[in-house]
């Protein structure tokens, strides 16, 4: 374990506990939605496939990216391995982005009476995401304390802000689509469906949620490499756990749409996943150089 004072180590712990808890809570649930079957929450409202098609790939993706990512960073932060508390970090923001989603959608269109059942169906774990992720950087440099300045190879630097130009292009057109959608003005994905959080309810949240936290982290993160802040670099690995974990909307794209395979569809649905992916990807190559 780093050097950490008892109080951060209890901290830890506790965070580790609620990410324990999360795991059998998120595989039933969504399993649950894959068998075509509801989910009741706190607020009133229903989760089903039925009535919110996308649910099919939120199922997927916390079945098979989620959870196994929770495990993982769990088992490395138990080891004391420093990777672990980066995943972990990655897992969290996550958390943080799909449960203010939750709640943003749950307290504008469902109105709910504030009780300690909706709190644990709705902003507990996002509260517990932002906990780790504030933890991580007040211990930042006793998590990653072998920090020496490395000089990246020409090809890794042309590499880097590659992808981040693509990148930046992504989330500028990720926040212009989400203002829309939070503001009601219906624009049609690429994908052929039009986006109306009136009729699609999480829409709404999902939106507010790009808007508030995930394109403004973004653009501190890259303004931060700029100036060498590892820190930016930190920033922005966690929020690509957002676009990754959008990989099981191909899937469902060409499940329920049967879309024709045009240059903007491959823009909109495999670009993001995979330009989040591999910046993710160059961040772990380069870590020791990084952090």
């Amino acid at each position: 374990m780093p050097n950490l004072t008892l109080m951060s180590q209890i901290v830890l712990y506790i965070c580790i506990a609620f990410y324990i808890l999360f795991i059998p809570l998120n595989l039933i649930e969504h399993i649950t939605l894959l068998r075509g079957k509801k989910v009741k929450r706190a607020d009133g409202s229903v989760d089903e496939i039925e009535t919110f098609p996308e649910y099919y790939a939120y199922a997927l993706s916390n079945i098979f990216s989620v959870v196994p990512a929770v495990v993982s960073g769990i088992i490395l932060v138990l080891l004391n391995h420093r990777m672990g508390f980066y995943l972990m970090a990655v897992v969290s923001f996550w958390m943080v982005f799909n449960f203010f989603a939750r709640t943003a959608t749950s307290l504008k269109v469902y109105k709910p009476t504030i009780t300690l059942k909706w709190i644990l169906d709705s902003p507990i774990f996002m509260i517990v995401g932002l906990t780790y992720i504030c933890w991580s950087l007040v211990n930042f440099s006793s998590i990653y304390p072998t920090y020496e300045t490395q000089e990246l190879s020409l090809i890794s630097n042309i590499s880097l802000y590659v992808i981040m130009a693509i990148y930046m292009v992504i989330i500028v057109g990720l926040f212009d689509y989400q203002y829309k959608v939070a503001t009601s003005k219906v624009p049609t994905c690429p994908g052929g469906e039009p986006d109306d959080w009136k009729k699609y309810p999480p829409l709404y949240g999902g939106a507010m949620a790009d808007l508030l936290i995930n394109c403004p982290l973004v653009t501190t993160g890259m303004i931060l490499i700029l100036f060498n802040c590892r820190v930016g670099f930190y920033l922005v690995a966690i929020a690509t756990s957002i676009l990754i974990w959008c990989w099981s909307f191909i899937l469902f794209e060409i499940k329920s749409h049967k879309p024709k395979v045009t240059f903007m569809w491959i823009v909109s649905f495999i670009v993001p996943p995979l330009i989040s992916l591999t910046f993710l990807l160059w961040t772990i190559i380069h870590f020791d150089a990084i952090y």
